[in-house]
């Protein structure tokens, strides 16, 4: 049994005649016969009835072609990714986010990513806070998508640009207290704070927090942290992104310290390593996410 045979086998079942299916193959009626004619042979049963003017498969022909149409489908994928990696497409490429920095924009362009290159197996994967920038320093990413501090570009690793503002606001339950209870940074301390946990980049620090809770509760999930906040097992310092629908619904509700700015901005960047070697699908995300910057920032 080859490949070829089990195409030939799908022509005649679509065209319906052995004389269609050759000028649709390019390939003489004769040929077609005899091919068809040996693969019964070798299968042992017949594929085809012939007592009709249109051919059409026989009982056992149709279970038979069921799981020959899925080779064709696999022959034919392999075929792409042949001729994609002939390209010089990268036959897998991973992007590392930070939970709190993407939205429907960003996911926009990822799936326009995915579609447009069918044949690259595409990574996709979250974490612990500084995750992104971590992973495309250790280069097990190839971009990055997360909070950016200037001190990053500093370092000259990396190039990067803009593509939001990230709102951290402090959050917490009315299982934990009343809103109206905690007015000052002391009054806070009483209680535990939830964070994600740290990455092993080298910047990342607890002291990020800059209100300190009386004991640390982590975790690298966000889900996670979500629910233990709405449970009253602690406050936390979450992206607005995160959090809005759970303050929208009443779930929990926006803390507002007398001595303390609710709300720290910082700005969220792709990023990537300088001195890679940056192939199609590298450089098409790139451009992707750079189209959603400059309309930004037209929009603003």
């Amino acid at each position: 049994m080859t490949l070829e045979q089990i195409r030939i086998l799908a022509a005649v079942v679509e065209c319906g005649s052995l004389k269609k299916a050759a000028e649709q193959l390019h390939k003489t009626q004769p040929a077609l016969s005899m091919a068809m004619q040996k693969l019964e042979a070798e299968l042992g049963f017949l594929l085809l009835d012939r007592q009709h003017y249109r051919l059409s498969l026989t009982p056992h022909g149709a279970i038979f072609f069921r799981q020959a149409r899925t080779l064709l489908t696999e022959a034919n994928q392999l075929q792409v990714l042949g001729k994609s990696l002939a390209k010089g497409y990268e036959a897998k490429y991973r992007i590392c986010y930070d939970e709190g920095c993407v939205n429907t924009e960003v996911d926009a362009c990822l799936s326009t990513l995915f579609n447009h290159y069918p044949s690259t197996e595409f990574l996709i994967n979250s974490g612990s806070r500084f995750n992104a920038i971590n992973q495309v320093k250790e280069q097990s990413v190839e971009l990055g998508i997360g909070p950016w501090f200037h001190i990053f570009q500093a370092t000259g690793q990396y190039e990067s640009f803009p593509i939001g503002e990230l709102a951290l606001v402090l959050v917490a339950s009315e299982a934990l207290f009343q809103p109206d209870k905690v007015n000052y940074s002391a009054d806070l301390k009483k209680y535990s704070c939830i964070t994600l946990k740290e990455s092993n980049f080298e910047f990342d620090s607890e002291q990020l927090n800059i209100v300190q809770g009386s004991q640390l509760i982590k975790t690298d999930d966000l889900a996670m942290l979500s629910r233990l906040v709405i449970s009253g097992a602690g406050w936390a310092m979450m992206s607005r992104n995160s959090c809005q629908h759970l303050i929208d619904s009443g779930r929990v509700f926006e803390i507002n310290l007398n001595d303390y700015v609710e709300t720290i901005k910082v700005e969220i960047r792709v990023f990537r390593k300088k001195q890679r070697e940056h192939g199609p699908v590298a450089n098409k995300i790139w451009a992707l996410l750079q189209n959603l910057n400059q309309a930004q920032s037209f929009d603003s």
